[in-house]
């Protein structure tokens, strides 16, 4: 109980208790989700959860993908993407579908770090600050269970490898 209390709070109570199963057996434990379940119910500890699924590709590369709103079709934000290696992906017009992947991060990033919490941000900085910080949160230290229990960046280096 111990374990799920510390990943749980690591995570800052955004796992539930499908990925703190995960990340227990990444740590050694064998152990099965059911348990964690209870457990987790008996602590009253309860993940973020998702209000939808969906399957998306993944892609090799740095992709930024975007509508066509005239800041993406900006010169200058154009040249600093490709100075910076990153290609850039716009939606067809009148296709949200194409822009789906960031689409996703998005809604996850405002559901774990910002709705509910958007009083703690005292100016524009610290917003700033909060969004970088989680952003390398999510592809560093946030497993994904269709990932195979991994992070994207480990996931990406076993897929490259």
């Amino acid at each position: 109980m111990a374990e799920i209390r510390a990943i749980y709070e690591e995570h800052k109570h955004r796992y539930g208790y499908r990925r703190i199963t995960c990340e227990l057996r990444r740590r050694g434990l064998l152990v099965n989700h059911k348990k964690v379940q209870r457990l987790m119910n008996k602590m009253k500890l309860f993940g973020i959860v998702s209000k939808r699924w969906r399957k998306y590709p993944a892609l090799n590369g740095l992709i930024f993908h975007t509508d066509q709103g005239w800041q993406y079709q900006n010169g200058q934000f154009q040249a600093w993407l490709k100075n910076h290696g990153i290609s850039q992906s716009m939606s067809r017009k009148g296709n949200s579908l194409d822009d789906g992947l960031m689409e996703g991060f998005f809604g996850i990033l405002k559901r774990e770090m910002f709705y509910g919490f958007e009083k703690q941000f005292k100016n524009l900085t610290e917003l700033e600050d909060a969004i970088r910080d989680y952003i390398e949160y999510y592809n560093q230290k946030r497993i994904k269970i269709k990932l195979k229990g991994l992070t994207p960046i480990e996931y990406r280096k076993l897929v490259l490898s």
